[in-house]
């Protein structure tokens, strides 16, 4: 009888990691932000909406329902904009204030 090998947990991180890739928009297909707003990195954006994990970001922006802004990769890191996702977070609590 043969031992069955298991497969690496590395596997499972970089699908998730190639999901992602697919799930955001590229510089070039980013739409043109004003000159004052910033954008900040993946890292940033998770602490700024309450210490959430990648996976919880990946699965906001994957959402049609939510209305999350888009990320945009830039030398395989994401980045979003600042504005929008200020801009955001407020809406999501206005939101959750006026829910029954």
């Amino acid at each position: 009888m043969t031992k069955r090998k298991r497969k690496s947990t590395l596997v499972g991180a970089k699908l998730a990691a190639i999901s992602m890739a697919r799930a955001v928009t590229r510089p070039n297909e980013a739409a043109a932000s004003d000159s004052d707003d910033n954008l900040i990195p993946a890292p940033r954006i998770r602490k700024l909406c309450g210490h959430v994990s990648h996976m919880t970001l990946w699965r906001w922006v994957r959402s049609e329902k939510l209305g999350c802004p888009p990320l945009t990769e830039i030398n395989g890191r994401l980045y979003g904009s600042e504005r929008a996702w200020l801009a955001w977070r407020e809406n999501q609590r206005r939101l959750q204030a006026t829910a029954p």
